[in-house]
């Protein structure tokens, strides 16, 4: 089963990408994720082979970064898979949902307390148990990658004051 994690660029601390994506290997599942090259990160059109492993994905994961919490790249994915009727999982760094993804249920969470977003994602995972298709297993997988994420982030990395609680 494929997941495709789309994420801000304007992060260069690629630490939460590269343990979400571990997280997700080790349950099993591969990996795609946005592609690198600088074409794919300007504009407003999504590049062929970010529709490609989009549309090969059976689930799909945001990752927003506080740096880029509009990032213009990411929206057009996950847009993109919505379209596709890809069921998919948001995960927002910060107190604020973006304003694009203010009507959709997101996973709020931050670097120097995961406490809330744990509880969320163990709450979810308990109303997921017994339900084995597909979809769900995956979707399963994927909360519980999160939450390994969400666990292992380091209380001492270099936050922007206005997001410390």
């Amino acid at each position: 089963m494929r997941v495709f994690i789309s994420h801000s660029f304007k992060d260069n601390d690629f630490m939460l990408l590269s343990r979400l994506g571990a997280s997700l290997v080790d349950y099993g599942l591969s990996v795609s994720k946005s592609d690198l090259t600088p074409r794919s990160t300007t504009g407003n059109a999504l590049t062929n082979i970010n529709k490609f492993n989009i549309a090969g994905a059976k689930y799909f994961i945001g990752l927003v970064s506080w740096l880029d919490p509009e990032s213009p790249r990411l929206q057009l994915e996950w847009q993109f898979a919505m379209n596709a009727g890809m069921p998919h999982l948001l995960l927002v760094e910060g107190h604020q949902v973006p304003k694009a993804l203010e009507d959709f249920p997101v996973i709020l969470f931050n670097r120097t307390d995961n406490q809330a977003a744990i509880n969320y994602i163990e709450s979810r995972l308990e109303n997921e148990k017994g339900l084995e298709n597909i979809e769900a297993v995956t979707r399963r997988f994927s909360l519980q990658a999160a939450l390994q994420l969400m666990k292992s982030i380091d209380n001492k990395s270099t936050i922007p004051s206005n997001l410390v609680a």
